[in-house]
C-alpha cells in the first residue's frame, strides 16, 4: 500500500474519530433534553388538569383564576392569528384562544373549553408516549445513520479520490450531499415537531431527500466496493423498495396523532364538513386580500421617494446652517 494511502485512512479515521465523539455528544444530549421535555410535559398537564377541576366548580373566582392560569399555559403564537380553522390555527391553540377572549363563564362556553382541553391532554400524552416508545428504534436507526456517515467519509478519502475525473465531480457531490442530508435529519424532525401542520407531501418528499435517498446511495456504494460493479439483482431492488416504503410509513406515522386531534376538534366547532371546507377557503381569500391592501396602501413609488429624498436634503441644509451660527 502506498503511503498517500495510508496517510488518507489515516485521516478517514482521524476524522471518524471526531464524529464519533459528536454523534455520541449530540445523542447524549438529545435524550437527556426528551427527558427533561418529558418531565416538563408532565407538569404542563398536571396544571391543565388542575384548570379544568377549578372551570366545573361552581365558584366564580376560581373559574377567573382557571382562566387567567390557563393563558400562561398556551402556544402565544395562536393569539390574534391572521388564519382560521386551518392546522396550524389548531396546533397553535388559536381555537382556545378565541373562546377565552371576553369569556362569560357560561355552561355552554365552559363545556366547550373543557372538551378543548381533554384533548389536548389525549393529544400531547399519545404525543409523549410515540417519542417514549420509540427510544429502541431510535436508537438502532442513530446506529445504522452513524455507520452511513463514517462509511462516507473513508469511502470519500480512499475510493472517491481514485475515480476518474468525470466520476469524480459526480461522487463528490454525491458523498457530501448523502452526509449532509444524514446529519441534518434531527434538525428536520425538530422543524417537524414545532410547525405540525405541515402537510403529508412535503413530509414524504423531506422523507425521501434526507432519509431514502441517503440510504440508497450508501447501498449502492457499498455493493459497487464490494463487487466493484453495479448488479442490479432482486435483492438490491427489494431492499431499495423497503426503504422507500418504509421512509414512507415514517412520514405518515409522524402525522398520526397531529391529524386525527385537528379532526376531532374540528367535530366540536363544525358539523357539516363541507361548511369547514368552505369557511377555511374564506378565511384564506380574505387573509389574501387583507394582506394585498395592507401593502398596496403602504407602497412607495418613486415620487413618494423623491419627496422623502428632498425632505432629507433640507433637514441636512437646516443642521449645517446651526452649526454655521
Amino acid at each position: 500500500m502506498a503511503i498517500e494511502e495510508i496517510v488518507k485512512l489515516l485521516s478517514a479515521f482521524g476524522i471518524g474519530t471526531i464524529v464519533s465523539a459528536a454523534f455520541v455528544f449530540m445523542q447524549s444530549s438529545k435524550r437527556n433534553q426528551l427527558d427533561y421535555i418529558t418531565k416538563e410535559r408532565s407538569e404542563w398537564r398536571k396544571d391543565v388538569k388542575k384548570i379544568i377541576v377549578c372551570l366545573l366548580s361552581e365558584d366564580k373566582d376560581k373559574q377567573t383564576l382557571a382562566i387567567n392560569k390557563l393563558k400562561t399555559q398556551l402556544n402565544p403564537y395562536g393569539f390574534e392569528p391572521n388564519f382560521k380553522f386551518s392546522s396550524e390555527y389548531y396546533m397553535k391553540d388559536g381555537h382556545i384562544w378565541d373562546l377565552i377572549y371576553d369569556f362569560d363563564f357560561t355552561t355552554e362556553k365552559i363545556f366547550k373549553l373543557e372538551r378543548y382541553l381533554e384533548l389536548l391532554l389525549k393529544y400531547d400524552w399519545e404525543r409523549t408516549k410515540q417519542e417514549v416508545s420509540n427510544k429502541i428504534p431510535s436508537l438502532f436507526y442513530s446506529f445504522i445513520r452513524f455507520f452511513s456517515i463514517i462509511f462516507l467519509l473513508i469511502t470519500f478519502f480512499t475510493s472517491t479520490f481514485k475515480s476518474e475525473s468525470f466520476a469524480f465531480s459526480i461522487l463528490i457531490s454525491c458523498d457530501w450531499a448523502a452526509i449532509v442530508f444524514l446529519s441534518l435529519q434531527d434538525f428536520i424532525e425538530d422543524t417537524w415537531t414545532i410547525e405540525a401542520n405541515i402537510n403529508l407531501p412535503k413530509r414524504l418528499l423531506w422523507a425521501i431527500i434526507a432519509y431514502a435517498l441517503p440510504l440508497l446511495y450508501v447501498i449502492v456504494k457499498l455493493n459497487y466496493i464490494l463487487s466493484d460493479s453495479f448488479p442490479w439483482d432482486e435483492r438490491l431492488i427489494f431492499l431499495i423498495i423497503t426503504i422507500l416504503v418504509l421512509s414512507g410509513l415514517y412520514a405518515l406515522a409522524k402525522q398520526k396523532y397531529e391529524k386525527e386531534y385537528v379532526s376531532k376538534l374540528k367535530l366540536i366547532d363544525f358539523e357539516n364538513p363541507e361548511i369547514i371546507k368552505q369557511t377555511n377557503e374564506l378565511y384564506n381569500e380574505i387573509n389574501y386580500l387583507q394582506n394585498k391592501l395592507h401593502r398596496l396602501d403602504y407602497e412607495i413609488n418613486e415620487e413618494d421617494l423623491k419627496k422623502l429624498n428632498i425632505k432629507k436634503a433640507k433637514l441636512t441644509e437646516k443642521i449645517k446652517e446651526k452649526r454655521r451660527t
